[in-house]
């Protein structure tokens, strides 16, 4: 005979939560474990990153045009530099992660790329 444990219906949406909760917990420590995994794949050739500082300097350098220019008003520009900062990495991986990106980037966009402080790429 197998003895069957019955849990109170009451008990059923706290178990949910307590997994929901210890769910997003452990996402949110294993994370940081990402970041040190990437980094010895790339060092052992394993893995090639994009430029993530060059395209970050680039976006912030878009997101003071933007809202210098009022296109994007100041609430709104972290998150337009994300957006831009998501788009640029998008290019890269559709153009093959190639190292001629950035060059090829600043080189229809002179002004924003001087901006960022990217004159010698």
């Amino acid at each position: 005979m197998t003895a069957v444990l019955l849990l109170p219906i009451a008990a059923l949406p706290l178990k949910a939560k307590q997994n929901k909760v210890a769910s997003i917990v452990g996402v949110a420590y294993f994370s940081q474990f990402g970041v040190i995994l990437a980094a010895a794949l790339a060092r052992l050739g394993l893995l090639k990153p994009p430029p993530f500082n060059s395209l970050t300097n680039i976006a912030n350098a878009e997101m003071e045009r933007a809202v210098a220019a009022g296109d994007v008003p100041p609430l709104m520009a972290t998150v337009y530099a994300q957006q831009f900062w998501i788009g640029l990495v998008a290019d890269y991986f559709a153009g093959g992660q190639d190292d001629a990106f950035l060059p090829q980037w600043c080189a229809d966009h002179i002004t924003l790329c001087a901006s960022a402080g990217l004159t010698n790429v």
